[in-house]
């Protein structure tokens, strides 16, 4: 969720994604396509055809940059008041590391990837018998599941408290949604405040968190330094650190933000391109996007369903 800050002086909000137990497997299409679906909150609003029309503008990012041959169906609702701006749920299913290493190899196509997979092998990073927790969406761009059932997850957003069209609000409706249909499609992490990490479970972003000197990194300390990044050596961005966000988000940084920062910073918009942190992330999990220039080398690789993972809620918070 997001909640804006009060004692800075570019107050930002936090959001946060809530993964609940869902069995369900996706559908297939012909191209990646996000099919939104509108709940009563958003259909019954004044100002219902902007509002819609602002997350289907905020969705095409996705459809214009993710190639793989899926649909995607993401229910979007209101319901959030006060400071909380967005929340997301999802399911998850649990993969074999070993299995989700293979099918990221399988997909493989880019330079992120190359240089993904070459700083991955085959065994368990964070030890023997792991598994990977795997969002519906990113296990069907992966191969995983051959179909979604109904929803990958779903996105409620504060419809006062963002600018839609017709509204006063201070926070960009664009950035909240993104942040959050990224969480859908499979970024954070096992982390996530008042939960303890499962042993031996992580999530794909996971593998590509590293401390400041090249290590992975797991832990919850607030004095401790955390990065994405594809090699261990790059740092492509620094994970929020607090229990008051999610520690899947980019560290708040209202001077230089992004759509995955764990505080959405008040009257600033900010909205995903190609070459996003952002989109790299999705790239490095799994998603074919289109190219772009990159350094890198090497290869990606995953498969192999276990069952189902269930899962609690990272929200956006104010500072």
């Amino acid at each position: 969720m997001a909640r804006p800050a009060s004692s800075r002086p570019s107050p930002f909000v936090t959001l946060a994604a809530a993964v609940a137990l869902s069995g369900a497997p996706l559908f297939c299409a012909h191209a990646m396509t996000i099919q939104a679906t509108f709940g009563s909150a958003i259909t019954g609003a004044s100002n219902a055809t902007q509002i819609e029309n602002t997350i289907n503008s905020a969705l095409g990012f996705y459809d214009n940059t993710i190639t793989n041959n899926i649909r995607v169906k993401i229910a979007f609702d209101g319901g959030l008041s006060g400071t909380d701006l967005g929340k997301s749920n999802t399911g998850a299913y649990s993969v074999s590391y070993s299995g989700y290493y293979n099918d990221l190899s399988q997909s493989s196509t880019s330079a992120t990837d190359a240089t993904a997979l070459a700083n991955l092998s085959s065994i368990d990073p964070f030890g023997s018998g792991g598994t990977v927790a795997v969002n519906p969406a990113n296990a069907l761009a992966l191969g995983i599941v051959p179909h979604i059932k109904g929803s990958a997850g779903s996105v409620n957003l504060n419809l006062d408290a963002l600018n839609f069209p017709g509204n006063s609000g201070s926070y960009d409706a664009t950035t909240a949604i993104q942040h959050e249909v990224d969480e859908v499609l499979g970024l954070g992490s096992i982390m996530a405040p008042g939960v303890s990490t499962p042993s031996g479970v992580v999530r794909p972003e996971d593998l590509f968190r590293y401390d400041a000197h090249g290590n992975r990194s797991l832990t919850k300390s607030s004095t401790a330094s955390a990065y994405f990044s594809l090699n261990g050596t790059t740092d492509l961005a620094q994970f929020n650190q607090t229990g008051t966000g999610d520690y899947g988000d980019w560290l708040t940084n209202c001077g230089d933000p992004r759509v995955q920062d764990a505080g959405v910073c008040a009257n600033t918009q900010v909205s995903l391109n190609r070459s996003s942190v952002e989109a790299t992330a999705l790239d490095a999990i799994g998603y074919t996007l289109t190219p772009v220039p990159l350094p890198a080398s090497g290869a990606l690789m995953f498969s192999g369903l276990v069952g189902l993972l269930g899962w609690r809620g990272r929200r956006r918070r104010a500072a």
